[in-house]
């Protein structure tokens, strides 16, 4: 930030959590941390995926069809 960045993008390995309520708490944690500094962007391989802006507010969430932040890439063999 210092260096002049107006983002922040956050890549985070949340496959380990599954699909409990874990997922969504470390991004929760994300959140207040983020407060007065830029936006970030938030991009989880299993788990919560959005936009947090500069005052530490979620204010976008990615999801699928069926309103799940657990996102699945088809089977290679479907």
């Amino acid at each position: 930030m210092r260096a002049g960045a107006d983002v922040l993008a956050v890549l985070t390995n949340n496959a380990w959590y599954g699909e409990g309520g874990a997922a969504y708490q470390h991004a929760a944690q994300r959140a207040p941390r983020d407060r007065d500094t830029a936006p970030v962007l938030r991009c989880g391989n299993g788990g919560w995926s959005g936009w947090i802006d500069e005052f530490g507010s979620i204010r976008d969430t990615l999801t699928n069809a069926q309103g799940s932040i657990y996102l699945r890439a088809p089977a290679p063999w479907t």
